[in-house]
């Protein structure tokens, strides 16, 4: 079965809810009617540390082969805006599982999302372009490139969502805790599976 692009939006901020969960119990999303997406071109927001994150996702359009998006340069020139007035706040993320069996065996789904800031795709949307690009996404090589195009400007390089804003994928640790109580000393072996502190995440990172 195809990884639709509603799969892909509920499960990637589900698993970006769990990644943040234990530093914000309550993450802030927002979303918008049908008829307000297609006005703002924005299928989901984030509020973290004072600012929203805005997100547009694609899905694949194609079940063999490498994964192919179609990008809409109406929806591509509302969101342009917003990252002009708000720098580091707007993305694009493509997934790379084209159905839903492939999504389903990703130990994180974060990991294999590809990620690539709204401004990053203005090469594809020059003042004479028609009104819909197909780009395919070359995971292994870090390439998204316009279909049928020669160009090297027409290629960029797309982040994954670990290498971009920090890995969330959880790790986990043996931890003996020692606590004293009236005079004794009780030891607790405690497993634990910890994402990384935000405060390592990049500088860049719109989560800091």
């Amino acid at each position: 079965m195809r990884f639709s692009e509603k799969s892909f939006e509920i499960r990637f901020c589900a698993s970006l809810s769990a990644a943040l969960m234990p530093f914000n119990r309550n993450p802030q999303w927002f979303g918008l009617t049908q008829a307000q997406e297609r006005k703002a071109g924005i299928d989901a927001m984030l509020r973290r540390g004072g600012r929203l994150i805005v997100f547009q996702f694609k899905a694949c359009r194609r079940v063999s082969g490498y994964p192919t998006y179609l990008l809409e340069k109406e929806q591509w020139d509302v969101l342009s805006n917003v990252a002009r007035h708000h720098p580091n706040s707007t993305f694009y993320v493509f997934p790379e599982a084209q159905d839903i069996r492939t999504a389903n065996s990703y130990p994180c789904l974060i990991e294999k999302s590809w990620w690539t800031n709204c401004q990053d795709l203005a090469p594809f949307f020059p003042t004479n372009s028609p009104n819909t690009r197909t780009l395919t996404l070359d995971s292994s090589n870090k390439r998204l490139y316009l279909n049928g195009s020669s160009n090297p400007a027409h290629v960029i390089k797309p982040n994954s969502g670990c290498a971009l804003f920090g890995c969330f994928c959880q790790r986990t640790q043996f931890i003996i805790h020692r606590h004293t109580m009236s005079d004794e000393t009780i030891a607790f072996l405690l497993l634990r599976s910890d994402p990384v502190d935000p405060t390592l995440l990049p500088v860049s990172s719109p989560f800091s």
